[in-house]
């Protein structure tokens, strides 16, 4: 929340290879002005809020920013992939006006190959979470 947005994986009931990550802004949830119900939105405008890097992903998780940039990691298969928001909590917060961006937001920062597909993956946070990116806690069958 301290961001503004919501991340959503969906895709394909059919195909699992469909599945991504996709970036919506908190803000496009809410009512406004005398709405009563929420605006279903078309194929055209889901898929242009699609992260294109995270196809086929099974499982996802996030940091808690706590004033800092909000970290995403996805699960592929046996990849790990990291993405970074490229504004800080505290930017979002200070201007929520100039804050627009959904999939672009997302900086790509590297992906981790693993010796199989994890079923937990976690974001360690503290006193071990540096600037140099954090820990990450990855849990398999």
């Amino acid at each position: 929340e301290d961001h503004g947005i919501v991340l959503i994986r969906g895709g394909s009931l059919t195909n699992r290879d469909a599945h991504r990550i996709h970036v919506f802004r908190l803000r496009e949830f809410q009512f406004n002005n005398g709405e009563e119900t929420l605006r279903c939105r078309s194929r055209a405008e889901v898929k242009e809020r699609r992260i294109e890097r995270t196809r086929g992903c099974h499982l996802f998780a996030s940091s808690r920013s706590s004033g800092g940039h909000l970290r995403l990691m996805v699960a592929v298969n046996r990849k790990l992939q990291l993405f970074q928001w490229k504004h800080s909590a505290a930017w979002a917060s200070w201007c929520p006006k100039n804050d627009t961006e959904t999939v672009e937001g997302f900086i790509y920062q590297k992906e981790i190959t693993l010796c199989e597909s994890p079923s937990l993956i976690t974001p360690l946070e503290g006193p071990t979470n540096t600037n140099a990116g954090g820990l990450i806690c990855v849990g398999y069958k």
